[in-house]
């Protein structure tokens, strides 16, 4: 090592930020939500004040806005026709320009003190191949051939952003444990939320990368595992392109020639950003966009793609049902056993997931482990109006206003389901699970002053309540940081080990 190398302070947390210049808002990005938010303004208010979400009351409010003028630019014809059945949403809302919603800045920051910079879009894959090894292998500043991304990580560096020596995996330079040791061996580590480690014996592939950086904020002995923990990663696995599964400021973190498999998109829509262009335009260079049905290799792990039903805007009929949410689930077959990841699927007017995983098990035999949300999300389309996709509403019919939907699996569909793969044990999952998660509103409070939010964000303990009442598979409630083993057990690490007490559902 020269004194000249550096590395990202392990306090150094990144965000990327993307510039929307649509008229309506792009898929990435929450424009659209906010213009919505400001149009049913009045419509969240009274959910928020009690009121009936799906209630006669709240129909009739729904059906005032939809047929005002102030959405009358959404619909096409200009809101020439009558609405009271559906409507045709206007061209640029469905398919947003890509070209209008592009990478614009990058934001570092510490607890203390932060720095934005506008990047350029040529200049985004140098930037992420220096990030990468800022983050892995170091980095010797005076080496960028590109002098603005070399002038910013000199600037980063004299500002206190970067560190002279690699810390241990750790967190402290002089722990006396060597980097990597975490999610070394063979097994599923549970990073967090809906990212997973899959390790092989001799090959790794990591699921929906959604890493935020240590704090002071939380326990000493309980903080988010690092990219520098994890080992080498053969490739990267996305589901879907939501934000807490699409994650860029993680993946500047992972080497530009990491392998990438995404969803297959056609055209990219206000419901699925296209994620193979977005991760080229990040700088990544060996992206595959694979349908259902594709198969992939990286070194002793196969990933079979598998159909993502559910987490589209209805369960049932849709406006516009050419387009909707892209996503895949994977089947991770490694040397010790074969692992689905589910993320948020549930049912769909498509199909079900149980039908996934009994065809699945059908053709190439059961599964070892599931990976499964639980949260079911059920929900109406004025509570949809307030949310995240709150853009899901403009596809719900009329006849759809007065009823709850569960937009995911549940407790009882994520045992089912684990139960048609033939699994012996499931892993609920996706829906937050650690202070750093919680605290920007992914999932309920499990620590002292735990607090659920039925129908929408549950304690994991409630699958394992459901598994017992159905006697059937086995329910291994993990929390962030600990490693499921190859003969099913559970491994927690120093520095991740969980300090609260367990819940009961």
């Amino acid at each position: 090592m020269t004194t000249k190398e550096r590395w990202l302070s392990e306090n150094t947390q990144l965000y990327v930020g993307w510039q929307d210049r649509t008229e309506y808002g792009g898929p990435i990005g929450n424009r659209i939500e906010l213009r919505l938010r400001e149009l049913f303004a009045d419509t969240i208010a009274a959910i928020d004040h009690g009121d009936n979400p799906i209630g006669p009351d709240m129909v009739t409010k729904l059906r005032n806005i939809f047929r005002s003028e102030k959405f009358a630019p959404y619909v096409a014809g200009n809101g020439e026709t009558d609405r009271s059945c559906g409507w045709r949403l206007n061209a640029a809302v469905l398919h947003p320009e890509p070209a209008l919603t592009r990478l614009h800045q990058l934001t570092v920051m510490t607890e203390d003190k932060q720095v934005a910079i506008t990047i350029q879009p040529a200049q985004w894959a140098p930037l992420h191949a220096a990030v990468a090894a800022l983050t892995g292998p170091g980095l010797v500043p005076d080496n960028i051939s590109d002098p603005d991304i070399r002038q910013l990580i000199q600037a980063l560096d004299s500002n206190g952003y970067l560190q002279k020596t690699r810390q241990a995996a750790c967190g402290r330079a002089a722990c006396g444990r060597a980097p990597h040791t975490i999610a070394s061996a063979a097994g599923a580590t549970l990073v967090g939320h809906a990212c997973v480690l899959i390790r092989g014996r001799n090959s790794a592939v990591l699921v929906d990368p959604y890493m935020p950086v240590g704090s002071g904020e939380w326990p000493p002995d309980y903080q988010p595992l690092k990219i520098s923990e994890l080992g080498r990663i053969d490739a990267v696995l996305l589901t879907h392109g939501h934000p807490d599964h699409f994650d860029a400021a993680t993946l500047l973190r992972i080497p530009t020639e990491t392998p990438i498999v995404v969803p297959q998109v056609d055209r990219e829509s206000i419901l699925s950003p296209d994620l193979q262009m977005r991760l080229h335009q990040l700088g990544f260079t060996d992206v595959r966009a694979r349908p259902w049905g594709a198969c992939e290799k990286f070194g002793d792990i196969v990933v079979e793609v598998l159909p993502f039903y559910g987490e589209q805007p209805s369960v049932g009929a849709v406006l516009h049902p050419e387009i909707s949410m892209a996503g895949n689930t994977y089947v991770v077959e490694t040397g010790w056993g074969r692992v689905a990841l589910l993320a948020d699927a549930g049912d769909d007017r498509r199909g079900r997931m149980i039908d996934v995983a009994r065809r699945e098990r059908e053709v190439d035999g059961p599964v070892d482990i599931v990976f499964s949300g639980f949260r079911g999300w059920c929900t109406s389309p004025a509570e949809l109006l307030g949310s995240s996709v709150g853009r899901y509403a403009l596809f719900i019919p009329p006849h759809r206003w007065g009823s709850r939907e569960e937009l995911m699996n549940d407790p009882w569909r994520a045992v089912t389901t684990t139960s048609a793969f033939g699994a012996r044990t499931l892993v609920p999952y996706a829906d937050g699970g650690a202070p750093w998660f919680w605290e920007v509103g992914l999932g309920p409070r499990l620590d002292e002053t735990a607090a659920e939010r039925p129908g929408f964000d549950l304690y994991p303990e409630q699958v394992a309540a459901e598994a017992a009442r159905e006697g059937a598979v086995r329910v291994a409630v993990m929390r962030a940081g600990e490693t499921l083993e190859p003969d099913h057990s559970v491994t927690q690490h120093p520095g991740h080990v969980w300090p609260w007490r367990s819940l009961n559902a």
